[in-house]
């Protein structure tokens, strides 16, 4: 378990700690995604709320990250999440994805797409 991507949308506390017990377990730079799904933003207004929510909460699992030691890559990116999630797996051969059961994914298309072991956390 050397590259994790954790999906930070709709994620838990349980879940981010997870995925950080297990990157300092490891020894395993954990890359942290939190997608902009383009097409359920309906105003500008909330395209920015959404931006300032999901830095935030980048830079919160960063810290956290930063404290434990732990090699860390925040990715921002805007598009349909199941994509970015197979995209960002093959291009950073990231091996274990982490993500929460209440995420708005076609779960699915997700684990069929991705060779990368996919952990779902209820």
């Amino acid at each position: 378990m050397k590259k994790i991507l954790l999906y930070l949308n709709e994620a838990q506390k349980e879940t981010i700690e997870l995925a950080l017990m297990l990157a300092q377990t490891f020894s395993s730079r954990l890359y942290v995604l939190f997608c902009l799904n383009s097409d359920k933003i309906k105003d500008e207004e909330t395209k920015d709320r959404l931006e300032d929510e999901g830095w935030q909460k980048l830079y919160d699992v960063e810290e956290k990250a930063f404290q434990r030691e732990i090699k860390v890559s925040l990715l921002f990116f805007e598009g349909k999440p199941e994509n970015l999630i197979y995209e960002l797996t093959k291009s950073y051969e990231v091996d274990t994805i982490i993500l929460n059961s209440l995420a708005e994914l076609n779960l699915l298309e997700l684990i069929n797409k991705n060779k990368a072991k996919t952990i779902i956390l209820k």
